[in-house]
């Protein structure tokens, strides 16, 4: 086995607009198969992102639960589903510094 994988693909422009209207750009088939490979490289490594960030809050979520929000009825949770309240000390381990002067500049709100 060579590690490679050969493809024939066609791009129509009904089907996918934006990607056809982008390599229509190109020059050369070389370039066309560059910039197919740079797309396909950028989205997968952005749906890695997406997955690590959705399991870091999930892990933070389940961690450092704030008491007002583990009292919710199943009704409130599904309700607040993908928000989460801070407050300037939920931040302290982080970043000491910063949870400092937030509280600081928000002094005057927090009355």
């Amino acid at each position: 086995m060579n590690n490679k994988i050969e493809m024939t693909i066609t791009i129509n422009p009904l089907v996918s607009p934006l990607l056809y209207e982008r390599l229509s750009r190109c020059t050369t088939p070389r370039e066309r198969a560059t910039v197919f490979r740079s797309l396909a490289e950028a989205e997968l490594r952005e749906q890695l992102m997406q997955r690590t960030r959705a399991s870091q809050l999930g892990s933070v979520l389940s961690t450092s639960a704030h008491p007002k929000t583990s009292r919710l009825s199943a009704k409130d949770a599904s309700a607040t589903e993908g928000f989460q309240t801070l407050t300037t000390d939920d931040a302290a381990h982080l970043a000491p510094k910063f949870s400092v002067e937030l509280l600081n500049q928000l002094a005057g709100y927090l009355d």
